[in-house]
């Protein structure tokens, strides 16, 4: 029988690489009627992290927000959602993935439970909403203490509430990221820290425009800074002293 005490020692374990959640490689995006908007980015988000946006007017951000949640496309390099090509990925299967939060305008009249099942839609690839649908959207008023607010219509939220109706529309789609672009309104804006709080509670990812002047959220990991469409700086964010205690 073999000597134990005369065995080769085993070959080490090779932890096994994972793609990160999100990747941008050499990214640009020219628009038809001009120049390029966005140059050469490349970053990757990793699961858990709050990423910040920051620019002036004019530098990109927004445009770059559309191009992670397939609202535009880009023009060169490419987008990939864990390792993937998130062109190359059926959309009702990208959703699952990623959400945004975007600003465009929604029906008032629509009551909050509505928009929220609204935003179930995107990630169910055909049929008719079924009782997982109605589950999903009750697991997420309840997730951001909507609940109460479940009947009343969207156009008499106050700001904050509306804020989180968007996101409670974004994460109906169960994603792992959350895309937030920046709102118009200063009273709706001034909401964001809170907004990226419950993203960081509930242990998901995000990337966000930040306001130009305003001081970066706690909640934010990391800030890449954008000028005339290229990455001019790509910095950790200070972490406040709760944040380290609670590490």
């Amino acid at each position: 029988m073999e000597d134990p005490r005369h065995r080769p020692p085993a070959a080490p374990v090779c932890p096994v690489s994972r793609p990160a959640l999100l990747q941008l490689r050499g990214v640009g995006w020219t628009a038809r009627s001009g120049g390029p908007t966005l140059a050469d980015i490349s970053f990757t988000v990793q699961a858990g992290q709050v990423l910040g946006l920051a620019g002036p007017p004019g530098a990109g951000t927004s445009v770059l927000l559309r191009l992670l949640c397939r609202a535009l496309a880009p023009t060169r390099g490419a987008v990939l959602l864990q390792g993937r090509d998130l062109w190359l990925i059926p959309p009702h299967e990208a959703a699952r993935t990623v959400a945004a939060v975007l600003q465009a305008p929604l029906d008032p009249g629509l009551t909050l439970r509505q928009l929220v099942a609204l935003g179930r839609q995107a990630c169910r690839a055909t049929g008719r909403p079924g009782w997982r649908d109605a589950e999903a959207v009750a697991e997420v008023l309840e997730r951001l203490n909507l609940g109460p607010l479940a009947r009343r219509r969207f156009g008499t939220l106050r700001p904050g509430d509306r804020q989180l109706a968007r996101l409670a529309c974004a994460l109906a789609q169960d994603p792992a990221l959350v895309v937030l672009d920046r709102p118009a309104d200063p009273d709706e804006a001034r909401h964001l820290p809170a907004l990226l709080h419950h993203l960081r509670r509930l242990g998901l990812a995000a990337v966000c425009a930040l306001p130009e002047t305003a001081p970066v959220p706690d909640a934010v990991d990391r800030v890449i800074r954008l000028q005339h469409g290229r990455i001019t700086a790509d910095e950790t964010a200070v972490l406040p002293q709760a944040r380290i205690a609670g590490l």
